[in-house]
């Protein structure tokens, strides 16, 4: 339609990405808060209308004004332009504004695991700890290499206690209502 605004747009996908079943909490959590922050800067904005012009100067806009890091920059235009892909998928406009734009890449953070000597001290000390939702998520971790995410979204129906196994799987969310 030539009314649907980007923020309508943006808002409509996300609920069906929690519709999907497909993502985590933490995932869904995050893509609500870049959507807000789309209805925000670009709400009444028609789908059609929103270029790279338009992005790139926002982006600029909010870099100056120190009001966006570079890294929730990044968030934001990767979620963006997930949305603008969508709608070009989906016919509704001609090309994703977001393929050119230069957003700015936050410096990787370096990560490093712990070596066997500090996971080995992490274990002796875990076990003089009350076996809390934390802990026992610590203990997962260590024992398993899995990430936060794929911890909290664990289900008992992914526990084989049996196998000692552990699966990961997307996390299902409820229907939603038939009138909806």
């Amino acid at each position: 339609p030539d009314d649907l605004t980007v923020g309508r747009y943006a808002r409509a996908w996300y609920k069906r990405r929690v519709n999907s079943g497909r993502y985590s909490p933490l995932t869904l959590k995050d893509d609500e808060l870049q959507v807000r922050k789309i209805e925000d800067l670009w709400g009444d904005t028609l789908l059609q209308n929103l270029t790279l012009k338009k992005v790139s100067d926002e982006y600029d806009k909010l870099l100056s004004s120190k009001k966006a890091t570079k890294s929730t920059l990044h968030k934001l235009n990767a979620a963006l332009s997930l949305i603008m892909d969508e709608a070009v998928a989906n016919g509704l406009i001609g090309a994703n504004p977001c393929g050119y734009v230069k957003a700015p890449r936050p410096k990787a953070k370096e990560r490093k695991a712990l070596s066997d000597e500090q996971a080995l001290e992490l274990a002796v000390a875990l076990r003089t700890e009350e076996q809390t939702g934390n802990t026992v998520a610590v203990w997962i971790a260590l024992a398993t290499g899995m990430r936060r995410g794929e911890i909290l979204g664990l289900v008992w129906r992914n526990v084989d206690f049996e196998r000692k196994r552990i699966v990961i799987a997307p996390v299902e969310q409820p229907a939603a209502p038939a009138d909806a």
